[in-house]
């Protein structure tokens, strides 16, 4: 039997242990993930739905959603990261997996708060739920004809834009909780970054 990916995923929440770094487990993190991964899967069923009956129904639904990711991402995942959402703003170029790599060297060296299995449950969730939100960005960047007829149609590109903050935060919440994901984390986010510039840019015109 095939399991499907948040499925997976919430098998590994349960199996992670409660090792605390700070104020957040590794249990809590994934739970926090797969929490905000199903989220993301409820939108794009949304988005998935629209057609041009419903679409100023369900335009608003989409909007409220993407608040609700955003609202998660902002403030309950790494709610004490003091780091700056945006990673350019330092000066480090979060595309480049070796430059993340050699910034965090000496963290990862010092990550032994974390269990190897509980760094790779929180790597696997984050990468879960990068492939849920290419799923979601993909399916409103087809719905975008359809929800450009509606007044929600300039806050979509509002709500992308927080979206890319709060990734960006969600990431560097990882990092310094467990640099050892840096390798997989980066390419992911470069692989998000993809996907979401093309649906900003496609809602930006």
């Amino acid at each position: 039997m095939r399991l499907s990916p948040i499925a997976a995923i919430l098998i590994l929440a349960g199996a992670v242990n409660g090792a605390v770094n700070g104020a957040n487990s590794a249990k809590q993190t994934v739970s926090d993930i797969v929490a905000l991964t199903d989220l993301s899967s409820k939108t794009e069923d949304i988005a998935k739905s629209i057609h041009a009956i419903n679409v100023k129904v369900k335009a608003p639904q989409l909007i409220s959603n993407f608040k609700e990711i955003n609202h998660m991402l902002t403030n309950e995942i790494y709610p004490g990261s003091k780091r700056n959402l945006h990673a350019r703003e330092e000066g480090l170029n979060i595309e480049d997996p070796s430059e993340v790599l050699d910034r965090w060297d000496v963290k990862k060296r010092q990550s032994g708060a974390y269990s190897e299995h509980d760094q790779k449950a929180v790597c696997s969730a984050f990468a879960t739920f990068v492939q849920v939100q290419h799923q979601l960005l993909r399916t409103v960047v087809d719905k975008h004809d359809l929800i450009e007829l509606t007044s929600e149609y300039r806050q979509v590109g509002g709500v992308l834009r927080t979206l890319e903050a709060g990734v960006d935060k969600l990431v560097h919440g990882i990092l310094d909780h467990i640099p050892t994901c840096a390798e997989d984390v980066t390419k992911n986010k470069t692989s998000f970054d993809e996907s979401l510039i093309n649906a900003e840019d496609k809602y930006s015109r």
